[in-house]
């Protein structure tokens, strides 16, 4: 980045809450415009609920493809929830590359955490 660049980092330190599930992080960038809300939703599949990622299963978009980072390595069969969210993010990859310069995603599992 320029010295003219502005630059924006965001930091969050409070643990995930929420009931388990599957956690999915995008990241985009273009230069040509902001991006909104709007644009994030149009990239991604649909807004039902992933299916629930094993524990230690992690899939990330690198490049021009997904990548199985931990767990069991499916081939995209769609009745393994590890293939399963792999299609979702195949679909995802294709919709990021068409409409942002840069851009990656990782998805994991979210365990409900039990109270302090």
């Amino acid at each position: 980045m320029g010295p003219d660049d502005k630059e924006r980092l965001l930091f969050v330190d409070d643990p995930l809450t929420g009931p388990a599930g599957t956690e999915v992080l995008i990241v985009c960038a273009r230069r040509s415009a902001p991006i909104g809300i709007d644009d994030v939703r149009a990239v991604l599949p649909d807004l039902d609920a992933w299916p629930h990622l094993p524990v230690q299963s992690v899939l990330r978009i690198a490049g021009d493809k997904v990548e199985v980072l931990g767990g069991e390595r499916s081939l995209g069969n769609p009745n393994d929830p590890t293939g399963a969210v792999r299609q979702r993010m195949e679909t995802m990859l294709k919709s990021l590359r068409s409409r942002f310069q840069g851009s990656g995603a990782i998805a994991f599992p979210h365990l409900e955490t039990l109270p302090r």
